[in-house]
């Protein structure tokens, strides 16, 4: 019988793919024969239960010791999330061809956390290929697994979705999604607790969620009551032409938008109120690419602004977004980072969006639009 990606309950070798599950804990057995006790702490869905009755079949099959398994999982209210387990996929034998650029995009989308390499090549291979083992693997089926996986959002990401909104975790991601710092001091445990869910990572210092998955998901599910609203507001997307987006006239829209929608209720209304306008942006962008594109967004604590790239069609559009008080202490910053970001997407036209998000101000004056040449490169400054 044929072996196929399991993401739901433990892993059986001879049903499943999968690595060697006893040599995911080398220190547990030093700690077994010194008669230590032990824990092993780690988020759900990432082979803890897999690896325990691994480890309880070897030991008995020595027969110095006994072991027994028993779980009392039924009677626990809560689940966490995931911890990475490295490039799962390139390591299993499975009759699946899986093309090196299929890899690649696996990891890049998942960062080896292990429900979420199973889910991408799980969809690759029954939802894309229809187990037709014969048609290899390719890195446009890992895009379009990627992006099945979030608009389906399984239970391992509605149940990691939901962890945003713990008022531990709510203040950092807010400060992430606007890039504004946090007094780590203050928040370590915050930090600490949303690390071992699996939802963040701390990489060398720069916090950040912990794979490209979650960031896509985060987004659309932040926003996802702001685009529903977008969508009864909004007429037919009238913003293609050509196959291509008439930004111009996307960002005037949005400019409109936000004056019109944008009122101390709509404020209020919020959890998260600093990254209201970081919300509402992405809400009116993700809406108009539905179908025919997609946004690739990039956050992280301490970087300043929000990095949206837009990609519809074969073209790729570069905006960012910052508050009106972090752009107001350094424009010259705001400029060498959004040029930074048009290098990285190999463009030379960008939108750089500065929200003022105090809507008691009068709007004279806030809403504009103006064009800056730096060399070959055009950034338009759209204010709101």
């Amino acid at each position: 019988m044929s072996r196929w990606f399991n993401i739901a309950g433990p892993c059986i070798a001879v049903d499943h793919y999968m690595l060697p599950a006893s040599e995911r804990l080398p220190e547990v057995k030093a700690l077994i024969r010194k008669k230590q006790y032990f824990v092993v702490h780690a988020p759900r869905q990432c082979g803890k239960t897999t690896a325990f009755r691994a480890l309880m079949d070897e030991i008995n099959a020595k027969g110095d010791m006994a072991a027994m398994y028993c779980s009392v999982e039924a009677v626990q209210t809560w689940t966490d999330p995931d911890k990475a387990m490295p490039e799962l996929a390139a390591q299993l034998w499975t009759g699946q061809v899986f093309e090196e650029g299929a890899l690649a995009k696996a990891w890049d989308y998942s960062r080896g956390q292990p429900w979420l390499v199973n889910a991408l090549a799980r969809w690759c291979v029954e939802e894309i290929h229809k187990e037709d083992f014969s048609k290899p693997v390719t890195a446009a089926d890992m895009d379009a697994a990627k992006e099945g996986l979030i608009r389906e959002r399984g239970t391992h990401l509605d149940t990691l979705m939901e962890k945003v909104y713990d008022p531990r975790i709510q203040p950092i991601v807010e400060k992430m999604m606007v890039g504004e710092n946090i007094d780590r001091d203050a928040q370590k445990e915050n930090l600490r607790y949303a690390i071992e869910l699996g939802l963040l990572v701390d990489d060398c210092g720069t916090i950040t969620p912990a794979n490209p998955i979650y960031t896509e998901t985060i987004g659309r599910y932040l926003t996802r009551g702001t685009q529903d609203f977008i969508l009864s507001e909004t007429k037919e997307n009238v913003w293609v032409k050509g196959g291509k987006l008439d930004m111009p006239a996307l960002m005037s829209a949005f400019q409109d938008f936000w004056r019109e929608n944008a009122t101390p209720e709509s404020f209020v209304s919020q959890n998260f109120h600093e990254a209201y306008p970081h919300f509402v942006l992405q809400a009116f962008l993700q809406r108009v690419v539905n179908g025919g594109g997609q946004i690739i967004r990039e956050m992280a604590i301490g970087r300043g602004r929000l990095d949206l790239g837009v990609k519809f069609g074969t073209e790729t559009y570069a905006v960012e977004i910052k508050t009106a008080a972090l752009y107001a202490k350094s424009p010259e910053k705001a400029h060498d980072q959004i040029l930074k970001y048009m290098d990285g997407l190999g463009v030379d036209e960008g939108w750089l969006v500065v929200a003022d998000a105090d809507v008691t101000k009068p709007w004279g004056g806030k809403i504009s639009t103006t064009d800056m040449s730096f060399e070959t490169k055009t950034v338009h400054l759209v204010r709101c």
